[in-house]
């Protein structure tokens, strides 16, 4: 359920800044009939989306282990930018507000697919955060945070969109690290991870099951 509502989120995202794309062009060719003519046979459909595009945020929001993460926070903020940007500009036929509202949303795609405010990619991330930590223990910790915490949680029990709970596994080393390097299921494959970060976050999902344990 939780993976067809992310799914789902997506894809509004991306019709809605499609939709806005389409009304800034009209507005940037000054042709004020046909944007009227849109905004009246799109009304209703665009509250659908905009509704849907709340409810479904939300509803990842409150599900998902990273919670109201700094990303996620910015997220919104572009979100409702955008949406304030596409009415008024439509409303004043304002090209440069319309510019902005196409570019918040363009923004804010990108950002719930890197996860990131920088739209740095994951594994840049990963990487800086391999050579950034002190010791073994604290590069798995951050390793696990960029690319594990936001399906299995901090202590590795969230299950969000069926994540295994890592605190009960009874996989060992080598199979934990086949699974982060092939995937498996919905879980993605971390093919990009080099061979030790691999193995710190393979320690690091040890150390989360012998907490379990204590």
């Amino acid at each position: 359920m939780e993976t067809g509502i992310l799914h789902t989120h997506h894809l509004i995202v991306v019709i809605y800044t499609l939709f806005v794309l389409l009304n800034f062009i009209v507005v940037i060719a000054k042709r004020r009939n046909a944007l009227l003519a849109i905004k009246a046979k799109t009304r209703i459909i665009r509250v659908i989306f905009e509704v849907l595009l709340l409810g479904t945020g939300i509803f990842l929001m409150v599900k998902s282990p990273a919670g109201l993460s700094e990303y996620i926070f910015v997220k919104w903020i572009a979100l409702i930018l955008g949406v304030v940007f596409f009415i008024v500009g439509t409303k004043k036929m304002n090209s440069v507000l319309m510019f902005f509202s196409t570019l918040m949303f363009v923004y804010a795609y990108f950002l719930g697919s890197t996860r990131d405010i920088m739209l740095k990619p994951e594994a840049m991330r990963v990487h800086d955060a391999y050579l950034a930590a002190p010791d073994e223990q604290t590069k798995g910790k951050d390793i696990y945070t960029i690319a594990c915490l936001r399906c299995h949680g901090e202590d590795g029990k969230a299950g969000f969109r069926k994540a295994k709970n890592l605190a009960i596994s009874e996989l060992n080393d080598d199979a934990i690290a086949g699974y982060i390097k092939m995937g498996r299921g919905i879980m993605p494959s971390y093919h990009y991870m080099k061979e030790e970060e691999v193995q710190v976050l393979v320690k690091y999902i040890n150390h989360i099951r012998n907490l379990d344990r204590k």
